[in-house]
């Protein structure tokens, strides 16, 4: 498809670098756009029962599994409430994440609204995502916690680390980090309001159809 494709459009850096050293005689064609983004949910001032939020459909490559075996093994007092929100249809990964399960670890193996998903999120602290950091290259979920006005830890790589310059998008090398950034306060609801709104100017589903346009004017 890259062969035989004019241009290549990619949502991150990491997808042009991927382009670049994998199949570098294609590279030209690449541009980035980043994954465009609906209207924003309003901020609700909700108190933070939850530590992490991790929503969206549990698949292996997700590495959630490895994350809460890495909860199992710090100390007492990091003690974190963890809520999983999504289906798992791999029978053999819903037993191994279920085994996980206690007072802190809640999971609900099921499909909900993203309407839904954003009320579970004004009660988090975060909203984290676990992938395998060489399996990241955008995510549309990464966009959908933005809308919700959520604080969110990724891996430092792929859209994550394009938009780690938000103050309300941090990343981590390994589970580790993600003790210290839990250590994080919060942005202000000042400047979170003012970050998202002109996010969302600059990267609405109007201004992605205006740089597509301007990428198929240039062939």
């Amino acid at each position: 498809m890259m062969r035989r494709s004019d241009k290549i459009i990619t949502h991150s850096e990491s997808g042009k670098s991927f382009v670049e050293e994998t199949y570098p005689e294609q590279a030209a064609k690449v541009v980035v756009i980043l994954h465009p983004i609906s209207e924003l949910f309003p901020i609700i001032d909700a108190e933070k029962t939850i530590d992490f939020l991790i929503w969206g459909s549990v698949h292996r490559y997700k590495g959630i599994d490895k994350f809460l075996n890495f909860l199992a093994t710090i100390s007492e007092e990091h003690r974190f409430k963890v809520r999983i929100v999504g289906k798992c249809f791999d029978k053999t990964y819903l037993k191994e994440i279920t085994s996980y399960v206690n007072e802190d670890i809640m999971f609900t193996n099921e499909i909900l609204e993203l309407e839904e998903i954003y009320r579970i999120a004004q009660e988090a602290k975060f909203i984290l995502f676990t992938y395998n950091s060489d399996t990241v290259i955008s995510s549309g979920s990464l966009i959908d916690s933005i809308r919700m006005g959520s604080t969110i830890l990724g891996p430092n790589h792929g859209a994550f680390k394009d938009l780690s310059n938000l103050s309300f998008v941090k990343t981590y090398e390994n589970f580790g980090d993600i003790v210290e950034c839990s250590r994080f306060t919060g942005t202000t609801a000042d400047q979170l309001r003012s970050e998202r709104d002109v996010f969302f100017k600059e990267n609405n589903w109007e201004r992605f159809i205006d740089k597509v346009d301007r990428v198929l004017a240039d062939l």
